[in-house]
């Protein structure tokens, strides 16, 4: 593997970015330094491969929701929606926590923990107002969120009937003729 060094020719060992070295490395190995060879902490759990530790880059500044339908949603349309997010500020690899809040309990819950994936698939149960937010933060950061963003989204209908049953009110067989 290439680690990608800036510039080894004249001596800078220092990786870029996009390195393969990148949060490879094991936090737990015995032979682990608290910093580097610039003084630069390591990074608990996602610690790069080799002599240096590439610091964590600037804050998130925002985040953007997208859904891929557009509201108000039809509950009787096909199957799942996508909400997508996107970061920007700071640099680097961002990751990203989808919420959701029920439109008849109020309450939040957390439908996907960070995670680089900036699309989260959502089935809606019912319909109504549904809140959806998104926080994101620079992969390195030990910040709990740096930027998030809430959506609305209208989802109308019920959802499909899935089963049926039909009842008699006669004891079979019924005779022909007036009742």
């Amino acid at each position: 593997m290439d680690p990608l060094f800036i510039n080894a020719a004249a001596g800078n060992y220092h990786i870029q970015a996009i390195s393969q070295c990148m949060d490879a490395g094991y936090s737990s190995h015995p032979d682990m330094t608290a910093s580097d060879v610039d003084g630069d902490l390591r990074v608990i759990n996602a610690v790069e491969i080799g002599a240096d530790e590439v610091p964590p880059s600037g804050p998130v500044t925002s985040v953007n929701l997208t859904p891929d339908k557009a509201a108000p949603a039809d509950l009787g349309d096909s199957g799942n929606g996508y909400i997508t997010a996107a970061a920007s500020g700071g640099s680097g690899s961002y990751v990203y926590e989808f919420w959701l809040m029920d439109p008849d309990t109020n309450v939040w819950t957390m439908e996907q923990g960070y995670s680089s994936d900036a699309t989260w698939t959502w089935t809606p149960a019912k319909g109504g107002y549904w809140r959806v937010m998104v926080k994101s933060k620079n992969a390195k950061s030990t910040a709990l969120q740096e930027a998030s963003r809430t959506l609305t989204y209208r989802v109308i209908g019920s959802p499909p009937v899935q089963t049926v049953s039909l009842v008699s009110n006669k004891v079979s067989p019924v005779g022909l003729g007036p009742r």
